[in-house]
């Protein structure tokens, strides 16, 4: 059930990644005789770039989609959608329409648009990808270590008591500053012994360990010879 419900949601982005990329074609590839006209009435009150606007919300919504579409490292996601999404799509159906003829020609104002659209979903979704990862990471830490995190704000690295980490200005001669929480975790090491339980275990079989008498000894001694007084 898990799984379907996972290949379910991913189903749903690919199909709404495939009805916003029709719909942007159309719009950009299709010749102008084939779209609706704006009514006459109407055309005094739309300004006359009023279609880079609708150039900037396809791309970021194309790209917004596009990104979470994939399940695998931040880096490799942003190359992804830097090269499809913006690169590709963004500059290449603009070059596609200028080469097509379809009486529409090469407008550079709509590359613009484009890109920036698609430039500021993927900083948006990015920095979210990011937050993401960050918050799993430290439950994943709070979890394995048992301390809770209520009252901390795992966003600024703020302590329970609302203290923040010291800078490196501020840090005084001969004082170690306390590891934050992803260091612990990147140190982390489960393998390593614990020195507090090693010396419970040393003292007690000190206390257990009874002292017995050699028993090589024993019997050894000769006993005392009398000896004769004339």
């Amino acid at each position: 059930m898990l799984m379907a419900g996972v290949e379910g949601r991913w189903r749903l982005k690919e199909v709404g990644f495939l009805i916003l990329l029709l719909f942007s074609s159309s719009l950009g590839l299709l010749p102008s005789s084939a779209l609706p006209s704006t009514p006459a009435a109407a055309q005094p009150y739309i300004p006359s770039q009023s279609d880079k606007a609708l150039h900037f919300i396809c791309f970021f919504l194309l790209t917004v989609v596009f990104y979470f579409i994939f399940d695998t490292a931040r880096r490799r996601v942003i190359h992804l959608t830097l090269i499809i999404c913006t690169l590709l799509l963004g500059v290449g159906s603009e070059v596609a329409q200028g080469l097509l003829p379809n009486d529409r020609e090469f407008d550079a104002w709509d590359v613009l648009a484009n890109v920036l659209g698609s430039l500021a979903a993927l900083g948006l979704a990015s920095a979210y990808h990011r937050r993401s990862a960050e918050r799993r990471r430290r439950a994943k830490y709070s979890a394995l270590t048992g301390d809770g995190l209520e009252g901390e704000d795992l966003e600024l690295g703020e302590r329970a008591n609302g203290a923040m980490r010291a800078g490196d200005d501020g840090q005084e001669t001969g004082v170690v500053p306390a590891r934050t929480i992803e260091e612990e975790l990147d140190n982390w090491d489960e393998n390593a012994p614990d020195d507090a339980w090693d010396d419970d275990d040393d003292t007690t079989a000190t206390q257990n360990t009874k002292v017995t008498p050699s028993t090589s000894s024993v019997g050894s001694e000769e006993p005392p010879h009398k000896v004769a007084v004339d």
